[in-house]
């Protein structure tokens, strides 16, 4: 606000970071070196040629959705050598990499899937308990061999050909999403299958006085602040443009705008964002938000983020666009923990 009101000249360098005071020294926000992360195992399937897409599927502690998910990634998709399967595991305890290991060891011949694992605990630096969603991705697109990349969630149930859906609309368009629905927890706590959804019974649209501005959208690019809707639930683009993005940037350390980030570098580099009307189900469990299906909890994990979104752009629309973030951030403590309750 100060820099608007003042007129001052600015101009980003390319390729430099704002800095996160809060980030303490010991976090590890770049594991280029198998010291803190390994993989667990590889499953190759019999070609000579390398996968066109990958989909890579960040996991913590979601054994039973993430089996699920890979479950139809593999069933619903005809030409299983075409796609790559990355499980980027953020240190999970339950077992996940023996789980899918032991499951999916039928296919071992047929698909692509590496096991990422990356330890909570790092030797030399020390515990390592922080948000690494961004960063992870960024770990998996490392390993990855397709010439395009699909972050898709591991709660995220996908429909029949999937695979070449995707690729056919990245051959035409730079950015890809999907609609979301949320299967009601009820159902989903029983791990169902795609087709057995019934969209206008079983799902919501969370959040549904922004998503559905979103979803209904006959055109991506036609809604205001369109960037704002790019969210990694299931979100495609090619590997090369990922890297030319800069990728997630490091300094996100807390939940919210990473994606959202990426996105707007993606608008400022004038990339073709389309929105694919096919309905992807999100398998519902509170319990394994971070904010609990509280709204509240959620604005404030926003709220701490928001602010380094809008330092790394200094965009006076992205200043207008959050400036409901930043005044609750400016609010006293004491107003601040009796709406957080």
């Amino acid at each position: 606000r100060d820099i608007f009101d003042a007129d001052i000249e600015y101009q980003r360098i390319p390729g430099l970071e704002i800095v996160n005071t809060n980030i303490p020294r010991h976090y590890e926000l770049e594991p280029l070196e198998q010291i803190s992360y390994q993989i667990k195992f590889t499953f190759n399937a019999k070609t000579d040629e390398d996968p066109k897409i990958t989909f890579i599927i960040p996991t913590f502690n979601n054994v039973v959705f993430l089996t699920n998910v890979i479950y139809h990634l593999i069933e619903k998709n005809k030409s299983r050598s075409q796609f790559e399967i990355i499980i980027a595991d953020d240190g999970s305890t339950d077992n996940s990499s023996n789980v899918i290991e032991d499951i999916f060891q039928i296919y071992r011949k047929e698909i692509n899937l590496i096991y990422l694992y990356w330890h909570k605990e790092n030797k030399i630096r020390g515990e390592q308990q922080f948000f690494r969603a961004g960063l992870i991705r960024n770990l998996a697109a490392r390993h990855s061999k397709g010439m395009f990349l699909l972050f898709l969630d591991s709660d995220m149930l996908v429909f029949d050909n999937f695979a070449q859906v995707c690729l056919d609309e990245l051959k035409s368009s730079d950015v890809i999403q999907f609609q979301r629905f949320h299967i009601h927890q009820h159902i989903s706590l029983k791990n169902p299958n795609y087709n057995s959804i019934r969209k206008n019974i079983d799902t919501y649209v969370e959040e549904n006085h922004y998503w559905s501005k979103f979803f209904q959208a006959n055109e991506w690019r036609s809604l205001p602040c369109y960037w704002k809707y790019t969210c990694t639930y299931a979100l495609g683009l090619s590997k090369d443009n990922f890297i030319k993005l800069g990728m997630f940037k490091k300094y996100y350390i807390s939940y919210g705008f990473e994606d959202t980030d990426l996105g707007y570098e993606a608008h400022k580099a004038g990339l073709k964002f389309k929105l694919i009307q096919m309905p992807l189900y999100h398998l519902t469990h509170y319990g394994k938000q971070q904010y609990k299906n509280s709204a509240q909890k959620r604005f404030h994990l926003l709220s701490k983020t928001a602010e380094l979104f809008y330092l790394q752009h200094l965009d006076r629309e992205i200043y207008l666009l959050l400036r409901n973030y930043f005044n609750y951030q400016n609010i006293s403590v004491k107003t601040r923990s009796i709406l957080d309750r």
